[in-house]
């Protein structure tokens, strides 16, 4: 993942209910019927494995993980390198200085992956391993002299500092950070960048809002 940090000027604008809107009376109810209607469709939907191929009987998307990688994954990620250091020069161009972030991944933040897996794959093939990708991106970038580094520390730390349970920095009905999870995220890349000097001090105060991609 490639994180970029911007620094954004909030500005207040006046709210102006569309027609049809429910009154504030009406509001909480309203928002607690659809809301609930939406988590219920969206953990059908994140149930069923669209994807027309598999990899080891489970969804492709588990290829990236394999040890070894099969042909096309191995091709998948040689597109990656090529991208990722054609970013890199798209960016040193006009001498900005380009930093690869890694966030963490699901067996970086909760120990009881691969139960979870079990359940929602039904299986953990014997060529799967989670932490690869890790390793593989670092290799790209120490290839390419791209700075890198992982936040997933930093958000282990808060893990345990506040008691978080599963699912963490994640939705229950999605795996894709919560409101909590881009927080904590954006607080590790300030830290990161603070520290290897990427980060202008006006981007170290509050007005600074991490964007992730």
């Amino acid at each position: 993942m490639v994180f970029a940090l911007l620094r954004l000027g909030i500005r207040r604008k006046a709210f102006i209910p569309a027609r049809g809107t429910p009154n504030l009376r009406q509001r909480p109810l309203y928002l607690e019927r659809y809301s609930v209607l939406a988590y219920y469709l969206e953990r059908i939907w994140l149930s069923v494995d669209f994807s027309p191929g598999k990899w080891r009987g489970i969804p492709v998307y588990f290829g990236t993980y394999g040890d070894p990688l099969d042909g096309e994954w191995n091709q998948a990620w040689l597109t990656t390198e090529k991208v990722m250091t054609l970013m890199r020069d798209t960016v040193e161009q006009d001498g900005s200085k380009f930093v690869l972030l890694a966030w963490p991944d699901f067996a970086d933040i909760d120990p009881q992956w691969r139960a979870r897996m079990i359940k929602q794959v039904g299986q953990v093939p014997g060529d799967f391993n989670p932490f690869k990708p890790e390793e593989r991106i670092k290799n790209l970038a120490d290839r390419n002299r791209i700075p890198f580094d992982f936040i997933a520390p930093y958000l282990r730390s808060y893990r345990d500092q506040h008691g978080l349970q599963w699912p963490y920095f994640s939705f229950v009905c999605d795996p894709h950070y919560s409101a909590l999870g881009h927080s904590v995220s954006a607080e590790a890349i300030v830290q990161k960048l603070s520290s290897t000097s990427c980060c202008p001090p006006a981007a170290r105060s509050n007005q600074a809002v991490a964007a992730i991609h």
